[in-house]
């Protein structure tokens, strides 16, 4: 009875994997178009992205990855952190990425179809000005 009944669950398994397989193949990797944004996506998360003051406060950098879906009209949903710092910087990549929307989806066969993405969200604080510290430090030598 044992035998049979592991025969069977690995007959069932095997069967899920062939399936699984096959409908990797449906959801077409590789994809004959990926979802295409207007203009660079790097620029427009940096120009969007308002640094929260208390990462500032404690001197936090880092990368956020944001996974989200791309629908078939070009929109995003479903935004998850795969990999955070902090709760205030992670809030501040999801509503960044929140904003991101597609001008064309993914196409397979020449549909459009869904699309998973994970965006790497870069928190770099600016660098101090080192010119003004130089322009004090000529005053007081020709003193």
């Amino acid at each position: 009875m044992v035998k049979l009944l592991i025969v069977v669950v690995f007959a069932v398994y095997s069967n899920c994997g062939y399936c699984q397989q096959d409908s990797i193949q449906e959801m077409g990797y590789p994809f004959e178009e990926v979802p295409k944004f207007n203009g660079d996506i790097r620029l427009f998360v940096q120009k969007s992205i308002v640094y929260p003051i208390s990462a500032i406060a404690d001197s936090i950098e880092g990368k956020v990855f944001v996974k989200y879906l791309v629908d078939t009209s070009g929109f995003t949903t479903g935004h998850v952190i795969e990999k955070g710092i902090r709760d205030d910087l992670n809030n501040e990549a999801i509503r960044v990425a929140r904003l991101i929307k597609y001008d064309s989806p993914a196409k397979l066969r020449g549909k459009s179809v869904l699309f998973y993405y994970t965006l790497p969200i870069e928190f770099k604080l600016p660098s101090k000005d080192v010119s003004s510290n130089h322009a004090l430090t000529k005053k007081k030598c020709k003193k």
